[in-house]
């Protein structure tokens, strides 16, 4: 994408906003600086509501994984800190150090390495009955139509035989 392209983007998404609340703007304004567009699609339907002949379609993976990383910090039963410190971030099936730029193929993981994780998620903890990672995976989902979350249990690179609590995140 051109940055004449980008910016005729960003002048749609303003345009769009004029009739939002002012926080949800800033919100939204501050999405689009950190993801940038994902894509633009010529759009009948949205060009009359946007001033021209195509949407934008911004991609919210970068603001899901933020979200999903403060709820498990949220939902996280702290007795030494430990948990609650090894929540790790995956792209395309790399550790990496959040935060990090994200491409609209970007596949990213969130799970906990430590090995009672999974006993956690069971419920094995008073202070997280219902456990962590599927609570904070519904809540995520809840706030973003673009983003797809799944919960499941995953093995970690260099541990094919461990199952811990994760999520999956990917534009839809």
């Amino acid at each position: 994408m051109s940055l004449a392209d980008f910016s005729r983007a960003i002048a749609a998404a303003k345009a769009l906003t004029t009739r939002l609340h002012l926080s949800f703007v800033t919100d939204l304004a501050n999405s689009i600086a950190a993801s940038g567009p994902s894509e633009v699609i010529p759009d009948q339907k949205w060009g009359k509501y946007i001033g021209g002949t195509a949407s934008v379609r911004f991609g919210a993976q970068a603001p899901a994984v933020d979200l999903a990383l403060e709820t498990l910090e949220r939902l996280s039963p702290v007795l030494t800190g430990q948990y609650r410190a090894s929540h790790e971030v995956l792209v395309n099936g790399n550790f990496v150090d959040w935060p990090v730029q994200l491409g609209p193929q970007d596949r990213v993981k969130i799970i906990n390495i430590l090995p009672y994780a999974r006993r956690i998620e069971l419920g094995w903890s008073a202070s997280a009955p219902d456990g962590v990672y599927e609570v904070a995976a519904s809540i995520v989902a809840g706030q973003f139509e673009n983003v797809r979350v799944r919960f499941s249990y995953q093995s970690a690179p260099g541990d094919p035989h461990a199952r811990n609590p994760g999520m999956e995140i990917s534009l839809r």
